[in-house]
């Protein structure tokens, strides 16, 4: 649940209505999720993006659920269940989160951590520390307002952020991954991205290579036969 305030900006609300398939593996290189946020309504879905530390987060947890009594999860389930009781947890129906169950969840880890939680509002405040992060990334302003689900902002341009548009979803990386290690939590999740690109640089070198080698070849066998 603060995984998808801290990496997504995700209002309270949109986090009660959230089901296990409005969520999806955006790009799966990096891990970097995706959540359909009110699906169900016309007016109002919007997709965000989620860090990889997020998705691996919500992955384990969906497969925690699955081997702890919820199997199979289904995917019109909560994507964040309201109650789970091991003892009891074949008997109980996955119910959605309200509202006020997602402050009072956010309040009680606020106490636990020693924070007053009367002087700040603990899940709206996710999200401003989201809007922050993505300011301070240089993150594209229309990109950052729609995934704040502020769509009227947008006027007609809110027809370029649909995922599915392949030319969208490439710029949509682009942005977020500006902000990913500010929206990241932990440092070794940080160094796991790092690692990732790495690997990528080598795997486009190699590739490099390859294709000047394979040129060079073409190029002798081209001398050889004109030598004949």
């Amino acid at each position: 649940m603060m995984f998808i305030m801290l990496s997504g900006g995700v209002r309270r609300e949109g986090v009660a209505k959230l089901k296990v398939q409005d969520f999806s593996v955006f790009d799966a290189t990096y891990n970097i999720g995706m959540l359909h946020v009110y699906a169900g309504s016309k007016k109002w879905h919007y997709f965000t993006l989620l860090t990889p530390e997020a998705t691996e987060a919500i992955q384990y947890y969906i497969k925690w659920r699955d081997t702890h009594g919820e199997h199979p999860v289904k995917p019109k389930a909560p994507l964040i269940r309201e109650k789970f009781d091991e003892m009891m947890e074949r008997r109980i129906t996955p119910e959605e989160l309200s509202p006020a169950s997602v402050s009072g969840t956010m309040s009680r880890l606020c106490r636990r951590a020693g924070i007053d939680d009367y002087t700040i509002s603990p899940d709206h405040s996710f999200r401003h520390f989201w809007d922050t992060m993505l300011i301070n990334s240089n993150v594209n302003e229309k990109f950052k307002k729609y995934w704040m689900g502020l769509k009227k902002d947008l006027g007609m341009d809110i027809r370029y952020f649909e995922p599915k548009n392949p030319d969208t979803k490439v710029k949509m990386q682009e942005e977020f991954m500006k902000a990913v290690d500010l929206l990241t939590i932990e440092e070794s999740n940080r160094l796991k991205k790092k690692l990732v690109e790495k690997d990528a640089v080598i795997s486009e070198n190699n590739v490099t290579i390859k294709t000047l080698m394979d040129d060079i070849q073409a190029q002798i066998k081209s001398l050889q036969q004109e030598r004949r």
